[in-house]
């Protein structure tokens, strides 16, 4: 494998390494300072940091305290010039660990990929906090990886420091969802024809009132699933009903609410005859509210899932889901991000992969079938 090109804190070790081998500095002398390496090489604060606490850790550089920073007095010049640049990639996988096959079979994917070429994986779990993401990627960053695959949480948070990341020429994919408006590599599965193609099966079937419930409300693929089942509705003429189609956290309301919401649409003159869940998980919560509710799953009402992320759930249901591409995505955003080494310069990516709808046999189940299993 051909050596990636190096972000800007190895590229500054480097420069600063050959400094030093120069005789630019001697161990009386104190070491150039963060901010100064920030005015010199015009990177951000992060990136100073890293290179100067890299040098620290790997015994180039000590720290004196109430003194400063000085290159330490037993590094051998020749030592030094070599000082692990050509070390093995690192990459980092930053996700929120769920139940969930699809991220399992991204990580799968891009687990795969990094065994092929013979590099590091990192793996950092974000929690679904935004706190922890970003503490994960300055993490990754102090590990000194060559590059990022990240499924960021919900909502759009951490805009500041992947624009400082990027700009600091360490590569990073984004995949499932992105932030529109930070230019980066990303991989997704199409998530327009999801919820495009699963709202046109349901009309396919005589469904004309399609509810819809999610979980994350705050992230590219639930808004692009969003258009995509808006789209079928209104190809075949079928109204929305802006309450049943609406940005709502199904799974952050109580199960009070939940259920007082349930009611409230099965009440109506023109109930929903169908219910269309964000992914396997807000399926399985629907289900169990509907058959407190007495609903017979399959009879009264059709269930199906925009995103089958645990099989168990939608087979179980004889429900309609759509499969993701997920094994598929983890291995192009390992290949994007080795091209991104070679090809800095190049153009960002954006990557759609197709979807399948799986099908199964409708099951009817009620309260009472379940009590009595």
């Amino acid at each position: 494998m051909e050596k990636p090109t190096l972000p800007n804190y190895q590229r500054i070790k480097q420069e600063l390494l050959q400094d030093i081998a120069h005789g630019n500095y001697t161990p009386d002398q104190i070491f150039i300072t963060q901010q100064e390496v920030c005015q010199r090489f015009q990177v951000s604060r992060i990136t100073a940091e890293r290179a100067l606490n890299e040098l620290v850790h790997e015994g180039v550089l000590i720290r004196r305290r109430g003194q400063g920073t000085f290159v330490a007095e037993k590094v051998a010049p020749d030592a030094i010039t070599q000082n692990n640049l050509d070390r093995k990639v690192t990459i980092a996988c930053i996700v929120s660990v769920t139940r969930s096959d699809h991220k399992s079979a991204i990580i799968r994917g891009i687990d795969q990929v990094c065994r092929e070429e013979d590099c590091h994986l990192l793996f950092f779990d974000s929690g679904e906090s935004p706190e922890i993401e970003a503490s994960n990627l300055h993490r990754a960053l102090k590990a000194g990886v060559s590059g990022i695959i990240i499924y960021p949480v919900d909502g759009y948070t951490n805009v500041a420091l992947f624009h400082d990341i990027l700009k600091d020429g360490i590569p990073l994919v984004m995949v499932d969802r992105y932030y529109p408006m930070v230019a980066t590599d990303v991989v997704v599965p199409d998530n327009v024809d999801a919820g495009y193609q699963i709202t046109r099966s349901l009309i396919e079937q005589g469904h004309r009132v399609i509810a819809t419930v999610w979980q994350e409300i705050a992230c590219t693929s639930v808004q692009e699933r969003l258009i995509g089942y808006k789209r079928a509705l209104m190809e075949a003429n079928v109204a929305i009903d802006s309450d049943m189609a609406t940005y709502r956290s199904y799974s952050a309301l109580s199960e009070e609410k939940r259920r007082a919401l349930l009611s409230s649409w099965l009440a109506l003159p023109n109930p929903p005859t169908a219910i269309l869940a964000a992914n396997s998980y807000i399926l399985g919560i629907l289900s169990i509210d509907l058959l407190h509710l007495g609903v017979q799953i399959g009879k009264d009402l059709v269930l199906a899932a925009m995103d089958k992320d645990d099989t168990g759930v939608p087979l179980t249901l004889g429900s309609a889901s759509v499969i993701l591409p997920s094994y598929e995505m983890g291995c192009e955003a390992m290949h994007i991000l080795f091209d991104r080494f070679h090809n800095s310069s190049s153009h960002t990516k954006h990557i759609v992969l197709p979807i399948r709808l799986s099908m199964p046999a409708p099951v009817v189940i009620n309260a009472h079938a379940t009590e009595a299993g």
